[in-house]
């Protein structure tokens, strides 16, 4: 998750806000600790990443490991049969310190840079969840992943969606946005304008029910954390979830889209 003020050719990557946020006990890193219980659910969102993958990844913005363990609880090859490299990079000292303990005993994970935009390597996905949210400008991203692809690898991101959700709570974890239709527009703009070796091949709404669920809790009721209940209660409402969602309703709590590398 977001860290400390960072620059690279003086592209902004976090701010101090979302450090103090995300430092051990941050109103971000507590919602972390919530999340970590929602084995279903983070399930749900590893399984959005996992058809994209490759031989080398990346994940930016590991936080606690949480999506890349669920990853890889889903390929048990890829964690002990050398299938499958994971590189997760991860601002916060104190996560960085957490995603070394929890992946000590897993050759095919490595604790990589600090910043996104000083991996150099080539790998055929990068990766992340409810991260670029985060950020002061998201587009960078998508450009400097343009550069370290392989070509025909693929940029996957899992953020939240649809503007008309913003929250207090939103804010108060660090959220710049939430994504709608101009984000859609300005990757799309930025691919045309900037001649990148990328097209878009993923921009789906998933978790509708999650979204009503977020507009009543969150902007209407004013609710100012995940609460573990809320999580339990949706970790047995998956099946529901996953039903519903094999519709593409054109709405939902989070927004998963994939770019891939043409050249």
């Amino acid at each position: 998750m977001p860290g400390p003020d960072q620059r690279h050719g003086g592209i902004q990557f976090v701010t101090a806000d979302n450090q103090r946020i995300y430092d051990r006990d941050g109103h971000g890193a507590r919602t972390l600790d919530v999340l970590e219980s929602a084995v279903r659910y983070n399930a749900w969102v590893a399984a959005r990443v996992r058809p994209w993958l490759g031989n080398r990844n990346l994940e930016i913005g590991a936080g606690m490991g949480t999506i890349t363990a669920s990853i890889l609880a889903s390929m048990p090859g890829a964690a002990s049969e050398g299938e499958a490299a994971f590189e997760l990079v991860e601002p916060v000292e104190g996560l960085r310190q957490e995603l070394a303990e929890r992946f000590a005993s897993t050759p095919a994970v490595t604790i990589g840079a600090r910043d996104f935009f000083a991996a150099t390597a080539e790998y055929d996905c990068i990766y992340s969840t409810n991260v670029l949210e985060h950020v002061p400008d998201y587009l960078p991203f998508v450009e400097h992943a343009a550069g370290l692809l392989v070509p025909g690898g693929h940029f996957v991101a899992l953020v939240p969606a649809h503007p008309w959700l913003m929250s207090d709570f939103d804010r108060a974890i660090g959220h710049y946005r939430r994504f709608g239709r101009a984000e859609a527009a300005a990757v799309r703009a930025l691919i045309t304008e900037r001649s990148l070796p990328l097209e878009v091949v993923r921009w789906r709404y998933f978790n509708p029910v999650g979204a009503l669920g977020w507009l009543l809790k969150m902007r209407l009721l004013g609710q100012d954390e995940v609460r573990l209940r809320d999580v339990r209660l949706n970790e047995r409402l998956m099946p529901i979830h996953r039903l519903i969602d094999r519709i593409d309703l054109g709405f939902g709590q989070s927004l998963c889209f994939v770019i891939r590398r043409t050249d």
